[in-house]
């Protein structure tokens, strides 16, 4: 019985990683900005992958990042820049974020910083003090995704009764 779970479960994750269909969106990937990229295969993975997974699952997720971006992945991009973009999202992309968003005070998750930009609930000062992170930090794509994956897993583990 577990093997033939195991077995559906993969099936349905190269299925997702072949159609690079968001179902949290309900688009393409491929019509997705790089980082609302990142940030909805996070969240549609994290739907679909229980809290305890693999080490391979954190490479799947870049690999399926990377059939998209191709080699964008690889390109270094400043956390400032990253949470200036965050701000601009259009508000069903904003939705993403709303699993991490968190109340709590003193130091948070990097997702659950980014959900409380884009909700203006804090500015990049309080980002940088929260998170930890300097301000001249800078973070490969592939790297954020599944930064923000391990946030999400993290969180569900946490509200786990």
């Amino acid at each position: 019985m577990r093997s033939s779970q195991s077995l559906n479960k993969r099936s349905d994750l190269l299925w997702w990683k072949q159609a690079l269909y968001s179902p949290r969106l309900d688009s393409s990937y491929r019509t997705l900005g790089p980082l609302t990229l990142a940030v909805a295969l996070a969240v549609d993975l994290a739907d679909n992958v229980s809290p305890i997974y693999p080490r391979s699952v954190d490479f799947f997720l870049k690999e399926t990042l990377r059939d998209v971006l191709d080699e964008g992945t690889d390109t270094e991009v400043a956390l400032t820049e990253l949470l200036e973009q965050l701000q601009q999202l259009p508000d069903a992309e904003k939705q993403l974020l709303e699993d991490l968003s968190n109340e709590n005070e003193g130091r948070k998750s990097l997702g659950s910083c980014m959900a409380d930009i884009v909700k203006d609930k804090m500015n990049a000062d309080e980002f940088f003090n929260h998170t930890g992170l300097e301000k001249d930090t800078k973070i490969f794509l592939g790297e954020l995704t599944v930064w923000l994956f391990h946030d999400l897993q993290a969180n569900t583990l946490v509200n786990t009764k």
